[in-house]
């Protein structure tokens, strides 16, 4: 980020760095007036921005925005360009005016460190169907370069002229990208890339290179061209987003550990439904052309693809039955009854197919974390499963052959012995299987908000959080151990480390001593714990 910036009167720039902001510090929406139980109490409003990199001050009755230094700000203020490879930041804190009190106290929940804003804030997109429109927030132009549009060159910008300005493309891409820059100078304006989830725009477009079968929960590729690699295997959830979690690789091998080489098959039982729409994208080679094909199809078939099913049904279950009637009736039915009773026989005398339960699903997850496991049904189509072992019991309905568990987050680290029994009316009721599970410590993050920064002559303030870096978190309480956090000078020598400290929910605060001006490394470390892995942050700090 380099550009000509200012502050208006009465604001003051600060620069610094850009710092890692606990969730708690991301706020949205307006300030609002005394609640009816304190009527001095005020909700500050988060600032907005009105340029690529500049915000506007809220003005909030009962409410006053301040520097680190705690002189009022108001008005428009300017990010500070970067310098020495360090980004420019705003700092900025609500406090409450005299007789007035905050809704919500806590210090941290009403201070930002406000850097250059990203494409999302400058602009507001709406994708609709393969057409993608950007609309301008601000008074000031606005390029928008798309990779990816149907028809456009990548280089060529879409210029939004003002507040409410639109521009609409035509996705063509398997996932489109656009920038939003300040439009001055693109060699050295800020930008920003975000992308645009339009794979469906391209389904079937392409020169396909594999054959693909579908057997229950399980998608295999088969190649019909040289060197095929699938390269984007994912699936549609029920919210329409895309997503990779709980794919599993079942066969074939892999290139860094992601593309895949046909021939490759996939299995998606562990998400528990039906129906699932699974996307990708593969590249082939035919002599020195690459050719590339995007497709889609549907796994785990359920109540919507039974016309489909049943014509597969009949042949397997046909064979089976004959064959086991005729030889145990032979040696018990004279020969002159076989035209006779056959017919009206078979379904008594047939033996019923055995019952059995066969395990599905992920076999370990992470602590903070959720993952489905279960087990298809053969022999039974109705009864209940339950599940014990792997948390508290559960109990889930044996829908199309299926029945399916989500193991929960807060399972602590270990080896768990996953039962399941089958009740049943029928024939093959207590039926059991068990498999192993296994719980490995939770991946976790670190982040921190220098509330204070020190100087010379006075201690800074510093909040340090951690969390879990799950998709369910919310079920898992923040990680326990310990922080330590060390600072450097520029020629890597020790000046202070803050000893050992123990977390409160999460978060450690402390006072970081007055330093001489300059540049300093800062490293925090979290130790881990027995559900946590070990995490740990470094930036740095400039003293002025």
């Amino acid at each position: 980020m380099r550009a000509r910036t200012g502050v208006a009167a009465g604001a003051t720039a600060v620069t610094g760095t850009v710092v890692t902001v606990l969730a708690a510090l991301a706020l949205a929406g307006g300030g609002t007036p005394a609640t009816a139980g304190d009527p001095g109490a005020v909700r500050p409003a988060a600032p907005t921005y009105v340029a690529w990199n500049a915000v506007e001050v809220p003005e909030v009755p009962g409410v006053r925005y301040v520097d680190a230094s705690g002189d009022t700000l108001t008005g428009r203020l300017t990010v500070p360009p970067a310098s020495d490879g360090v980004n420019g930041t705003v700092y900025l804190k609500a406090v409450p005016a005299a007789g007035h009190t905050l809704v919500e106290p806590d210090e941290l929940s009403w201070e930002w460190y406000l850097g250059a804003a990203r494409a999302d804030d400058l602009v507001t997109t709406t994708v609709t169907g393969c057409d993608v429109t950007f609309t301008s927030r601000f008074a000031e132009p606005v390029e928008v370069y798309v990779d990816g549009a149907a028809g456009r060159d990548p280089a060529t910008a879409l210029t939004l002229a003002g507040a409410g300005a639109t521009a609409t493309v035509r996705a063509g891409g398997a996932t489109a990208t656009y920038d939003a820059r300040n439009g001055a100078d693109p060699d050295v304006a800020w930008w920003s890339s975000a992308p645009l989830d339009t794979f469906d725009c391209v389904l079937g477009t392409g020169t396909r290179g594999t054959t693909t079968t579908v057997d229950g929960c399980t998608v295999r590729f088969a190649p019909t061209a040289t060197d095929v690699r699938i390269t984007d295997i994912s699936y549609r959830r029920g919210d329409g987003t895309r997503s990779y979690t709980g794919v599993r690789q079942v066969e074939g091998g892999t290139v860094d550990g992601w593309t895949a080489t046909a021939p490759a098959a996939f299995d998606f039982s562990a998400l528990g439904v039906s129906n699932v729409t699974v996307l990708w994208s593969e590249t082939s080679r035919s002599g020195s052309t690459d050719r590339s094909y995007h497709g889609s199809v549907v796994a785990c078939p359920g109540p919507t693809t039974e016309p489909t099913a049943e014509p597969t049904a009949e042949p397997t279950a046909e064979p089976t039955a004959e064959p086991t009637a005729e030889p145990t009736a032979e040696p018990t039915s004279p020969p002159t009854t076989e035209p006779t009773t056959a017919p009206t026989g078979q379904p008594t005398s047939t033996p019923a197919a055995p019952v059995a339960l066969t395990f599905s699903g992920a076999t370990a997850q992470r602590y903070a974390t959720t993952s489905w496991v279960g087990v298809t049904v053969s022999g039974a189509t109705t009864g209940t499963v339950t599940l014990t072992g792997v948390g508290a019991r559960q109990t889930a309905p044996v829908t199309q052959g299926r029945a399916a568990f989500r193991v929960p987050a807060a399972l602590a680290p270990g080896r768990y012995t996953a039962t399941f029994v089958l009740a049943t009316s029928g024939a093959g009721n207590r039926t059991r299987q068990t498999s192993t599970f296994t719980v490995s410590k939770g991946a976790t993050v670190i982040g921190s908000s220098i509330s204070r920064m020190p100087t010379s002559r006075a201690t800074g303030t510093m909040l340090v959080g951690v969390s879990f870096s799950g998709n369910a978190t919310s079920a898992v309480p923040r990680p326990a151990g310990a922080v330590g956090i060390r600072i450097f000078r520029a020629d890597g020598r020790q000046v202070w480390y803050s000893g050992a400290k123990a977390l409160a929910g999460g978060t450690y605060r402390t006072a970081l001593p007055a330093l001489a001006r300059g540049t300093y490394r800062m490293t925090t470390a979290y130790s881990g714990g027995t559900l946590a892995l070990g995490a740990s942050q470094e930036r740095t700090i400039t003293v002025r």
